[in-house]
């Protein structure tokens, strides 16, 4: 199953589903279930929110993708894992978490209030530190407190247990 989430999600036809599919849940529901504001009113604040998802798609899901076949599919497979592309995907996770531990200086998200753009990287973020790659996140001061204040959302936690993703390596 993780698999082919994993090709479905790096495909190109397919790779933009889930941000479209949470941008219309949100258009129609903000506001109406919780007072969370996924993507604000203001156009400035919804300009950063959609600049942080960019900057996600184009920077933060490939070398994640990169790292997560290797740590995760591969390792499953039983086939052995390619230390060069390990290293290469872990120095590029690295250079977009040394940004965001700036990025995150003073604020607990990255827009400064919890927005899409913040959850976008919870799932693939959360397979990673499962599968032992958490000392990226958990070096970087700010990112770590900025991924605890994600991950330990209700909603989240939810997930987790009702899905049982806590098993998956």
């Amino acid at each position: 199953m993780l698999i082919c989430f994993m090709q479905n999600y790096v495909s190109h036809t397919k790779r933009y589903s889930l941000e479209y599919l949470a941008r219309y849940l949100i258009s129609k529901y903000q506001r109406t279930i919780t007072s969370t504001v996924l993507i604000p009113s203001d156009v400035q604040k919804a300009a950063l929110v959609e600049q942080f998802i960019s900057v996600e798609t184009s920077y933060y899901i490939e070398p994640l993708i990169k790292l997560l076949t290797q740590v995760m599919v591969i390792n499953r497979q039983g086939k052995e894992l390619d230390p060069k592309l390990v290293n290469e995907a872990r120095e590029e996770v690295e250079k977009v978490l040394n940004v965001y531990d700036k990025l995150l200086e003073g604020k607990d998200y990255l827009t400064g209030e919890i927005p899409l753009a913040d959850l976008l990287h919870i799932h693939l973020t959360f397979y990673a530190i499962n599968a032992g790659e958490g000392d990226l996140w958990n070096k970087r001061s700010n990112v770590s407190r900025w991924w605890e204040n994600i991950s330990e959302r209700e909603i989240w936690k939810n997930i987790v247990t009702e899905h049982k993703l806590e098993n998956i390596k």
